[in-house]
């Protein structure tokens, strides 16, 4: 399993021309596909995206219909304890996130 880094490149919505830079902990899966999660709300945001490889590592695409999935985990998990998940268990968590 390939744990990395995936960045993602955040436009200034006031059109300021100010960016922000933000770095996630994932895996890359195949191909140009990384899964990653934030962890910086109450539970987790788990996203599978279209990613580019650059010089610095991953980078996520940012073009509509990049995102492949997204779903908001209630609790705080590691790409690490996702990663040593069973897909019964991922099917598990992804049941109850739906339920709330």
């Amino acid at each position: 399993m390939n744990f990395v880094k995936v960045t993602e490149v955040c436009e200034d919505p006031d059109g300021l021309g100010e960016t922000s830079v933000l770095v996630y902990d994932g895996v890359k899966l195949s191909g140009n596909i990384a899964v990653y999660v934030d962890r910086s709300g109450t539970g987790t945001y788990l996203v599978v995206e279209r990613v580019i490889e650059t010089e610095s590592g991953l980078r996520t695409v940012s073009d509509p219909g990049s995102v492949l999935f997204d779903a908001n985990l209630p609790q705080k998990l590691t790409i690490q304890e996702i990663a040593a998940m069973t897909a019964l268990e991922i099917l598990e968590v992804l049941a109850y996130a739906g339920n709330h």
